[in-house]
């Protein structure tokens, strides 16, 4: 695995930068909080489906559309601050 898929550098990551963010509190939080918008993501992309197949569209489907887009803004912004 090369340092690109970890912390968006093209480096490969060092021994003592993978046990930093191992043993880092603030890193854990952060996947944490990854993994709580991953699943929200889910649940919205789910809802988001349901509304898009129907013949007439609802507001609600644009609404679950820009969710999506603030949910994967902010993980995108989490991931970046590791």
């Amino acid at each position: 695995m090369n340092g690109f898929t970890l912390t968006g550098r093209a480096a490969p990551i060092s021994a003592r930068e993978l046990a930093r963010l191992l043993f880092s509190g603030r890193a854990r939080r952060a996947l944490r909080g990854l993994k709580v918008l991953r699943r929200a993501y889910d649940h919205v992309f789910v809802m988001a489906t349901l509304e898009g197949v129907r013949p007439i569209r609802r507001p609600y489907y644009e609404a679950y559309v820009d969710a999506l887009n603030i949910l994967a803004a902010k993980a995108t912004l989490i991931a970046r601050a590791l």
